[in-house]
């Protein structure tokens, strides 16, 4: 019957399209006012057209997905730089007030000595 492939339809499309191309018969059926689904023939004209909006409201969804899917990833990226960059801030803060000094630190690491009792005595 149909030979166009199935596709996603925009949540806003209240037609669903049907070709019988052996018979030459287009329909587009649709829900009136009143919620009762009407099916109704269509010229090979009319057809192409609606199938035409079908696929530029797909493009379009297509372009919002990646638009999203970017935005996301750049928003990560900018939320991970600006922790290196807080991160890297602090760290300065702290070197240049003499609060830290790496080289003190690195010099005075602490020594454990442990200790093990005999416990069968």
């Amino acid at each position: 019957m149909d030979t166009r492939p199935k596709r996603r339809k925009n949540k806003d499309n209240p037609y669903t399209l049907y070709s019988d191309e052996s018979n030459n018969k287009y329909s587009v059926s649709f829900k009136d006012n009143r919620g009762t689904l009407l099916d109704v023939e269509i010229s090979i004209e009319v057809y192409n057209a609606f199938n035409e909006f079908e696929l530029n409201d797909l493009s379009q969804m297509n372009k919002y997905e990646v638009l999203i899917k970017r935005t996301q990833i750049n928003k990560m990226e900018v939320e991970a730089k600006n922790r290196r960059e807080a991160s890297r801030i602090v760290k300065d803060t702290l070197i240049n007030s003499n609060l830290l000094d790496i080289e003190e630190m690195n010099k005075e690491k602490p020594k454990v000595t442990i200790r093990i009792k005999n416990l069968n005595k």
